[in-house]
């Protein structure tokens, strides 16, 4: 799993690092406001390209342990935590969040 989540990160590093790749990327930043969608808007091709590279690391994840699908449960679930610009305060519920209020 270790290894899967650091495949990803070097995915996401060449998406910025390269041109070609960043002008797909870039449709991830172009939100003026983060929130949970922002996880979720990529490029179609972006989305593509990801996945080809994720089923190519699932086949050898399933072959060290099975833990494929539950890996891009949990990166599709990080994304969208890490995107929801949230905020806590001590001794408070998150703040932003519908019904916490």
């Amino acid at each position: 799993m270790i290894a899967l989540d650091f495949a990803v990160y070097l995915q996401h590093v060449m998406f910025h690092a390269l041109p070609l790749l960043w002008r797909l990327h870039r449709v991830h930043h172009a939100d003026a406001d983060i929130d949970v969608t922002t996880g979720a808007r990529f490029h179609p091709i972006e989305i593509l390209l990801s996945m080809l590279d994720q089923v190519r690391g699932h086949r050898g994840a399933r072959g060290a342990g099975g833990c494929g699908t539950g890996v891009r449960v949990l990166l599709n679930a990080t994304a969208m935590f890490n995107h929801a610009n949230l905020r806590a305060a001590r001794g408070r519920p998150i703040d932003g969040c519908a019904g916490l209020r």
